[in-house]
């Protein structure tokens, strides 16, 4: 990776963790999906493969049913071939803006994405039917280092269980110049977000500043609350060992043997 792309994801890293303001709600949470990828432009006989779309993303409220939601994730995109398929793996960091939309089901959340990702490219080979491996450079496959893509897409939460599809559509040449190339890529992905680190996220509620919606808990096995942590732990009540004074005795003064 060159230092120009250690400058862009470090800047991105920095923006993630605390360029947002420090005084909205907000949502941590991780995501996992699978991805049919492929390319368009002047490629032909290009058709998708699958690959997987791992990471972490971030909700932060910016007005009561809109939030910012930035990402960190590992995708894997590329294409299939006859005989060959091109695999690209990239470090992508999606920046969107998510809208939800009312309804009439409590802790049902429905709600759309859209917004710029940039990719830095972690890998690239082509992978032969018989088993052989490529490595992309000039002398096979030349593919850019960096991607730039527009995401759009739809889901829902309800509690801790979620639901997305997106559409993510490359931009940018990723042919080195050499043909119009760009990636495209339709994923499937089951994001789980949590409140602060200590409570599951019950739909949208949370980021509203509302409450749990009934039969969602409050609390996960992985989310504890800060109350049952061993450093905010409930002092135990010491039973008193003194006498009524009616039932004391004197006490001697010298030993008995």
């Amino acid at each position: 990776m060159t230092n120009r792309n250690l400058c862009i994801a470090a800047s991105l890293c920095c923006f993630l963790g605390g360029g947002l303001p420090a005084q909205r709600p907000s949502a941590f949470g991780v995501t996992a999906g699978i991805n049919l990828a492929s390319v368009s432009g002047s490629a032909e006989d290009a058709s998708n493969r699958t690959g997987l779309r791992l990471g972490v993303f971030m909700i932060r409220t910016l007005v009561p049913g809109v939030q910012l939601q930035p990402e960190a994730v590992f995708t894997s995109k590329g294409a299939a071939y006859d005989n060959v398929d091109l695999v690209i793996n990239y470090l992508q960091v999606p920046v969107l803006i998510r809208v939800e939309l009312p309804t009439a089901s409590a802790g049902l959340v429905p709600y759309g994405v859209i917004g710029p990702a940039l990719a830095l490219r972690i890998g690239c080979d082509l992978r032969a039917s018989n088993g052989d491996t490529v490595e992309c450079g000039p002398n096979s496959t030349d593919v850019s280092t960096t991607d730039l893509s527009i995401i759009l897409g739809a889901g829902a939460q309800f509690g801790a269980m979620g639901v997305s599809v997106r559409y993510d559509l490359g931009v940018i040449n990723i042919n080195e110049g050499v043909n119009d190339v760009n990636t495209e890529t339709i994923t499937i992905e089951f994001p789980t977000p949590c409140r602060d680190g200590s409570r599951r996220l019950g739909g949208g509620a949370l980021l509203r500043g509302g409450s749990f919606p009934p039969g969602v808990p409050a609390l996960s096995p992985s989310c504890t609350s800060p109350s049952s942590s061993p450093g905010h732990r409930r002092p135990v009540p010491v039973p008193s060992l003194r006498r009524p004074a009616d039932q004391m005795r004197p006490t001697r003064t010298t030993a008995s043997w």
